[in-house]
């Protein structure tokens, strides 16, 4: 009975956004990335919804818990604070897609399930995200990739343990 309420609620609300053409659901999205010293990663995502309203390409990532309300001021804001993790998703989504299609125009969306009638919280102000800001996140990316693989930096446990409550390797670092 949840279940149905939030699908009738979703559509009741994607109803005035209407026309929308759902392009895609659950796609899955890969991207061969070279970075430092010829280091060549696979990045992988699934994004929830891919659709088309009003002019604009938007990709969409449903979140059923809870989302915080702020809003990164730029790209680089994205990699440097947790609070925006979810924002930063959906922004990877968007580049992951962008980088495989090449569409200009997308426009990067959360639906979050909890304020459904608030409908989508878009990312970027609302704007679509610029090539600029598509090739600053890949940069800044590659950047996060490269120290990830340098076995000159070690891994360490987050010194903020608030960050460890929903960690899935909380049980492997004993915390």
């Amino acid at each position: 009975n949840v279940l149905i309420e939030l699908i009738e609620r979703i559509i009741e609300h994607d109803k005035k956004s209407a026309p929308i053409t759902i392009k895609e659901l659950e796609q899955e999205v890969f991207l061969d990335v070279l970075v430092k010293n010829n280091k060549s990663v696979i990045v992988y995502g699934i994004i929830d919804r891919v659709d088309f309203a009003h002019g604009s390409l938007r990709i969409i990532d449903y979140k059923t818990g809870k989302v915080e309300d702020g809003a990164a001021s730029s790209v680089a804001e994205l990699f440097s604070s947790p609070l925006y993790k979810e924002q930063f998703q959906t922004f990877f989504y968007s580049w992951l897609y962008h980088s495989n299609i090449k569409a200009p125009g997308i426009k990067s969306g959360l639906y979050r399930l909890k304020k459904v009638s608030e409908g989508i919280k878009f990312i970027n102000n609302g704007e679509s995200i610029t090539a600029e800001q598509f090739s600053e996140f890949e940069a800044q990316l590659k950047d996060l990739l490269a120290d990830i693989f340098n076995s000159e930096i070690p891994f360490v446990q987050t010194e903020d343990e608030k960050r460890c409550t929903y960690c899935g390797f909380r049980d492997i670092c004993n915390r």
